[in-house]
């Protein structure tokens, strides 16, 4: 005959039982949150990973240029040209004053001066001659967006202080960023003789 422990420890194991059966059962029903973790990580690592590719291949497109000897041959055959200083501090300005100027100075030598624009932006304005750099230079100051206007429409050169060095190349429009070293030395100007 059962005796009232071994009743008591009968229904305990009964209870014992049924709790795991509950608890595996409502574990089963509940999402796991280490589960739901993993998930989400999953899925911005996969957004992540698209966002990485579109940039790279965006980035990559954007930076095939032609060679500078399509871009020289239109420069040289161009009615007018233009070379654009882009600067934002004194400091820039003075560095890629060197290089804007040997570049004008080389390119002067293979066409007459009156058919070089040279645009000098800074943030907000613009100081530029009507006449080109022939004989009578007639500065003008104007808006900083006019200037990129006329010069976007003439092909030529855009030099821009930069803490990187490189260059990118269109047919009509060759962009030159470089730091303060590369401005003063200016290795492209030798390019245009």
């Amino acid at each position: 005959m059962a005796t009232k422990k071994d009743k008591k420890e009968s229904t305990t194991k009964k209870v014992e039982k049924e709790a795991r059966k509950a608890g595996s059962s409502s574990a089963s029903k509940q999402p796991d949150k280490k589960s739901n973790k993993t998930t989400y990580a999953v899925i911005i690592i996969a957004i992540l990973a698209v966002a990485a590719i579109i940039i790279y291949s965006v980035s990559f497109q954007s930076n095939a240029s032609v060679p500078f000897s399509t871009f020289k041959q239109n420069f040289n055959n161009a009615q007018r040209v233009s070379i654009t200083s882009t600067y934002n501090t004194e400091g820039q300005f003075i560095n890629e004053s060197q290089c804007f100027s040997s570049i004008i100075q080389i390119v002067s030598h293979t066409r007459l001066p009156s058919t070089i624009d040279f645009y000098l932006i800074n943030q907000t304005s613009c100081t530029y001659s009507k006449t080109g750099l022939g004989n009578q230079v007639n500065p003008i100051t104007t808006n900083a967006s006019y200037c990129r206007g006329k010069a976007f429409n003439e092909t030529g050169v855009f030099l821009n202080y930069s803490l990187g060095n490189y260059t990118y190349i269109e047919p009509q429009h060759m962009y030159i960023y470089g730091d303060s070293p590369y401005m003063k030395a200016c290795p492209i100007a030798a390019d245009f003789a």
